[in-house]
Protein backbone atom coordinates (compact mmCIF):
# COMPACT_ATOMS: atom_id res chain seq x y z
CA UNK A 1 0.00 0.00 0.00
CA UNK A 2 0.98 3.85 -0.64
CA UNK A 3 1.48 6.18 2.23
CA UNK A 4 0.47 9.54 1.05
CA UNK A 5 1.36 11.58 4.20
CA UNK A 6 4.33 10.91 7.07
CA UNK A 7 5.28 13.09 10.25
CA UNK A 8 8.18 12.72 11.99
CA UNK A 9 8.18 14.73 15.33
CA UNK A 10 9.71 12.38 18.02
CA UNK A 11 11.85 14.85 20.17
CA UNK A 12 15.42 15.18 19.13
CA UNK A 13 15.68 11.62 17.78
CA UNK A 14 14.01 12.69 14.35
CA UNK A 15 16.97 12.44 12.52
CA UNK A 16 17.68 8.88 13.06
CA UNK A 17 14.00 7.74 12.30
CA UNK A 18 14.34 9.25 9.20
CA UNK A 19 17.60 7.72 8.60
CA UNK A 20 15.88 4.53 9.60
CA UNK A 21 13.50 4.47 7.09
CA UNK A 22 13.29 1.69 3.91
CA UNK A 23 12.73 4.20 1.98
CA UNK A 24 13.03 0.59 -0.79
CA UNK A 25 10.01 -0.31 0.89
CA UNK A 26 8.38 2.66 2.31
CA UNK A 27 8.03 5.61 -0.09
CA UNK A 28 6.06 7.99 1.74
CA UNK A 29 4.71 10.84 -1.11
CA UNK A 30 4.94 13.19 1.41
CA UNK A 31 7.50 13.39 4.13
CA UNK A 32 7.33 16.47 7.23
CA UNK A 33 9.85 16.12 9.20
CA UNK A 34 10.72 18.46 12.77
CA UNK A 35 14.16 19.34 13.01
CA UNK A 36 15.91 21.29 16.52
CA UNK A 37 18.71 22.93 14.88
CA UNK A 38 20.37 24.10 11.54
CA UNK A 39 22.55 20.73 11.79
CA UNK A 40 19.76 18.32 12.32
CA UNK A 41 17.99 20.03 9.42
CA UNK A 42 20.71 19.68 7.02
CA UNK A 43 20.85 15.80 7.89
CA UNK A 44 17.60 15.40 7.86
CA UNK A 45 17.24 16.89 4.24
CA UNK A 46 20.29 15.25 2.78
CA UNK A 47 18.52 11.84 3.83
CA UNK A 48 15.50 13.09 2.27
CA UNK A 49 17.18 14.58 -1.08
CA UNK A 50 19.60 11.37 -1.55
CA UNK A 51 15.97 9.35 -1.74
CA UNK A 52 14.10 11.47 -4.22
CA UNK A 53 12.46 14.18 -2.25
CA UNK A 54 12.47 17.79 -2.95
CA UNK A 55 12.72 19.59 0.16
CA UNK A 56 11.89 22.98 -0.31
CA UNK A 57 9.21 23.56 2.14
CA UNK A 58 9.26 24.55 5.88
CA UNK A 59 6.58 25.55 8.35
CA UNK A 60 8.06 26.64 11.33
CA UNK A 61 10.53 24.02 12.98
CA UNK A 62 9.55 21.02 9.89
CA UNK A 63 10.75 20.25 6.87
CA UNK A 64 8.18 19.65 4.12
CA UNK A 65 9.51 17.12 1.50
CA UNK A 66 7.56 15.69 -1.80
CA UNK A 67 8.86 12.80 -3.46
CA UNK A 68 9.90 14.08 -7.01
Amino acid sequence: KQIDFLSIDVENLDFDIVNSIDFGRWSPRVVCVEFNNDLDKEKIVEVLRSHGYVCDKEIGCNIIAIKG
